[in-house]
């Protein structure tokens, strides 16, 4: 397996005028144009680094020096290649403007995008993850069914990660959930967000199943976590059976306990596995559930992958789940592996 081969996904785009010049997209290395689009159809491609720049004020043209200053401007005699004066029709020495300096100017600075995407979140989120009980059984087991419900989302904090999940999408244009159990039986989750430093990578594997490849800095390390559907492996960068490498052990040093169950498979581009483990969710369902905005995280269309986890809305019906389907928009607890 060459896991490099994985870490690619498709620019995000943006409708534009045929006759109008697109900026070159920040690439890094990660992402690929597509080939087929249709005929006569304009793009601008966006990677979240483009998103991040132009959510963020001190990043905006406003701040160029061609744009922040006033060019000085004086008046100066035409001359040809030998110093002789140039002419016009009436026999007057041509003259011509020059740029000699600039002034600098007083600027404004307002993030308006930014302001855009965080009114959008809360309105879109501000509510909460919100569970209705719509049963028509008023039993006591039916009652404490549905308090057990909300005690879970709130005692996992789904709330928080819904918000956290929509001002990821807003801005960044995806978002990735990690729900767990504890060791002590508690319900927890962890967020994976271009805001943070994750890069998510959607793929398939072998048998059609969606896999997710999360790429990231562990300790200054590049980093993998790979969430297939009966498993989270986590890979990196470093040659972890090379002992003379001082550099190599002192960082695995820091991270080691990190990780409970350790083997160092190594795949065919030299990243090592440093953890392998199953997966809590049932046979044939992933554990990482993604949202995403697949057009413009600012604008008004948005798509969100099917994943129970990502829905803002619970019904208790009788003794099932149902889950209501609004659109949805990514952030981390920790930086620790879930592995």
């Amino acid at each position: 397996m060459k896991i490099n081969e994985h870490l690619k996904k498709q620019y995000w785009k943006r409708r534009v005028v045929g006759d109008l010049p697109s900026p070159t997209p920040t690439d890094n290395g990660h992402y690929e144009i597509p080939l087929n689009e249709p005929y006569g159809a304009n793009y601008r491609y966006l990677s979240q680094e483009d998103f991040m720049r132009e959510i963020e004020p001190s990043a905006h043209d406003i701040n160029s020096k061609y744009q922040s200053t006033r060019p000085i401007r004086e008046l100066f005699d035409v001359v040809d290649a030998e110093g002789k004066p140039v002419l016009d029709k009436d026999g007057k020495q041509k003259k011509e403007w020059r740029i000699v300096g600039f002034d600098d100017l007083e600027t404004t600075r307002y993030g308006l995008q930014k302001r855009i995407a965080l009114t959008k979140a809360a309105h879109f989120a501000g509510d909460g993850w919100g569970i209705y009980n719509e049963q028509s059984d008023t039993s006591k087991e039916a009652h404490e069914r549905f308090d057990k419900l909300n005690s879970w989302k709130d005692t996992a904090g789904y709330d928080v990660a819904f918000m956290e999940a929509a001002l990821s999408c807003f801005q960044t244009g995806d978002f990735g959930l990690y729900p767990y159990v504890t060791p002590d039986g508690s319900i927890d989750y962890m967020a994976y967000s271009y805001l943070d430093g994750y890069e998510i990578f959607p793929d398939i594997d072998e048998n059609r199943n969606e896999v997710y490849y999360v790429l990231y800095s562990l300790k200054g390390r590049p980093a993998v976590d790979i969430f297939k559907v009966d498993a989270i492996e986590t890979w990196v960068q470093a040659d972890l059976t090379d002992k003379e490498n001082n550099g190599v052990q002192t960082w695995f040093s820091k991270v080691r306990n990190w990780f409970k169950a350790r083997d160092f498979a190594e795949s065919e581009d030299g990243w090592h596995r440093v953890a392998r483990r199953e997966t809590q969710t049932p046979a044939g369902m992933g554990s990482l559930f993604i949202s995403e905005c697949r057009t413009s995280p600012v604008g008004l269309h948005k798509r969100i992958y099917r994943r129970w986890s990502a829905q803002p809305h619970t019904l208790l019906r009788g003794s099932k789940l149902q889950h209501s389907t609004p659109c949805l928009s990514r952030l981390p607890k920790s930086r620790t592996s879930p592995a």
